[in-house]
Order: structure tokens, then C-alpha cells, then sequence
């Protein structure tokens, strides 16, 4: 569910972490196509847009349930981007999660996930924005993990 209000857009976004691996997504074509923000870059984290008067954690269990049906733990905002695309205002919080339990079984929204560990990103030529995601990510999970 994507709610526009006034020219302003929340959305949050979800690095989650199983061992020392993140799961990244890749859009499918229809949504590549639809989009109004990113309608030529294929990699993609869980998450999605806010509706009016749902909290933003709230909304991020939601759409990590509606677009791979996992189990997770919220553990913390990682970053935020703020920018301002085709006369919109756009805010994405993304955040460090934990995965908990579940196979992902995708929405139409995406064609394909993999677990990726960081060198495996880094291979894959993965955007540099998702790498240093993804990388703040597990380093912030491994020292609140103690491991």
C-alpha cells in the first residue's frame, strides 16, 4: 500500500540478517515498470511505503509479511535517506532486522530473492548504497550479538 499525501512519501526499508548474510530481493518487471521513484534499478530490500497514521515499524512488519513472509525482529533504524524525486519529497528509513523464522515466498512485487553475504554483494556488483546498507547492517548486528 502506497498513501501520497501533499507531495510527501514515507518509506521503510528492511536489511535483514540470518547469520552473516542479508536477503536481497530483485523486482519484478511490472513493478520496475510502475514505479514513479526507481523505474530502472532491480535490486530492492523489503519494505515499501507508509500509510497515513500507520507507525513506521508497524508498517515495515507489514510489508516484510506481505512481500516474503518471514518472521523478523526489528532492532534498529540503520540510516536515513532523504530526497526529493520527480516534485515528491521522499524519506526512506531503512532498518537493521533479524530474521526469526520462515521460507520467503515472494509477492508479485519481486521475481527472485537471494541471502547474500557482503563479498558476495561486492561480486555481484551489487549498488554501492546496498552494499554499505547491508555492511553497516551486519556490523551493527554483530556487536549487539556479541559475536
Amino acid at each position: 500500500m502506497f498513501v501520497i499525501k501533499r507531495g510527501f512519501a514515507l518509506v521503510t526499508k528492511a536489511v535483514i540478517v540470518k547469520s552473516d548474510k542479508v536477503l536481497i530481493l530483485v523486482r519484478s518487471k511490472k513493478e520496475i515498470e510502475k514505479s514513479k521513484f526507481n523505474n530502472k534499478l532491480s535490486w530492492d530490500l523489503p519494505g515499501g511505503g507508509m500509510s497515513v497514521y500507520e507507525k513506521c515499524e508497524d508498517g515495515l512488519l507489514r510489508e516484510i509479511s506481505e512481500e516474503t513472509k518471514l518472521s523478523t525482529n526489528i532492532i534498529k533504524p540503520l540510516s536515513v535517506f532523504d530526497t526529493f524525486k520527480n516534485k515528491l519529497h521522499l524519506v526512506i528509513i531503512t532498518y537493521l532486522c533479524e530474521y526469526i523464522s520462515g521460507e520467503v515466498s515472494l509477492s508479485s512485487e519481486h521475481e527472485s530473492y537471494k541471502w547474500y553475504t557482503i563479498n558476495e554483494l561486492k561480486e555481484a556488483k551489487a549498488p554501492f548504497w546496498l552494499i554499505n546498507d547491508c555492511e553497516k547492517a551486519l556490523n551493527e548486528y554483530n556487536l549487539i550479538k556479541n559475536i
